[in-house]
């Protein structure tokens, strides 16, 4: 499994119990998202974990060698850029080619990001830190992926989209997209 823009290793360590001894987990983090002391605490240094530390446009694995890729709340930042935090513009075609080439014929890529309005992706993400989900559903179908489940689970009517998922009032109260796409 590929935890795709990782942080602090939250959802490794998660992902990481589930695969078990045999998996393996690769935590994706750029440099400038990425504490060192965050991973030396915890659970994060489990033996089945691999952090790779790279620049995210620089983010390549190898061919066929990944089962699944989980995005969560990383998706819209394919958008998203910034000097600020030294994260440059992507170019979305490419990096979503490499997660085609990295996931297993029949592997999957799991999303889950914050809602945005239908609009400008760019804007929309560095505004506010959320996207589309038609955007995302084109955005794979381009790369070649199929939409193979969608849940409701995360779905909250009273998150207007129009708010930053950073003002207090939305903090860990977005209104969220989950999707799982197929490779075909």
């Amino acid at each position: 499994v590929a935890d795709f823009m990782a942080g602090n290793g939250y959802f490794t360590e998660l992902l990481g119990r589930l695969v078990g001894p045999r998996g393996t987990v690769y935590a994706l983090n750029p440099p400038s998202f990425h504490d060192p002391k965050d991973w030396e605490k915890g659970g994060n240094a489990k033996a089945n974990i691999r952090t790779l530390v790279v620049p995210v446009a620089q983010m390549q694995l190898a061919p066929a060698s990944i089962d699944v890729l989980f995005a969560h709340h990383t998706y819209h930042d394919l958008y998203w850029e910034s000097e600020r935090f030294k994260y440059p513009r992507l170019d979305v075609p490419v990096v979503l080619a490499d997660w085609f080439r990295a996931v297993k014929p029949g592997g999957h890529v799991v999303i889950v990001d914050h809602v945005g309005a239908a609009g400008d992706p760019r804007a929309t993400a560095n505004k506010l830190h959320r996207i589309d989900p038609a955007q995302v559903k084109a955005d794979m179908a381009a790369a070649g992926f199929v939409l193979v489940a969608e849940s409701a689970v995360l779905q909250r009517s009273d998150d207007n989209h129009a708010t930053s998922v950073f003002a207090p009032e939305m903090r860990g109260k977005t209104d969220r997209m989950a999707l799982k796409f197929r490779r075909p």
